[in-house]
């Protein structure tokens, strides 16, 4: 947007590919140990807007961001843990400080 005063606007959308470290995902599941594992990868969708305000020495940008899965992030096994749920969705929304 145009630039009023010290401030500005902005919109932002885009997509995301997402890589979890702490997935377990491969850890050995079974009838006798109770676990739900979530998979490693996803893709989500982002929009959101944000806040321009140029300071005196530095630019200061506040972000508020909502995302959503377009994946299944369960990893589905035959045991009444993870077969009882059909689907689990990441949705996140973020705020984020910008200091430049």
């Amino acid at each position: 947007s145009v630039r009023f005063g010290n401030m500005r606007f902005y919109a932002i959308a885009g997509v995301r590919f997402s890589h979890d470290f702490a997935s377990n995902e491969s850890t050995e599941r079974g009838p006798l140990k109770p676990l739900i594992a979530l998979k490693k990868n996803s893709v989500y969708y982002e929009y959101g807007f944000g806040f321009d305000y140029f300071l005196i020495y530095n630019p200061l940008s506040i972000e508020f961001k909502m995302s959503n899965s377009f994946t299944n992030l369960l990893s589905t096994d035959p045991y009444i843990y993870s077969s009882s749920i059909g689907r689990l969705q990441g949705r996140l929304f973020q705020v984020s400080l910008h200091f430049q």
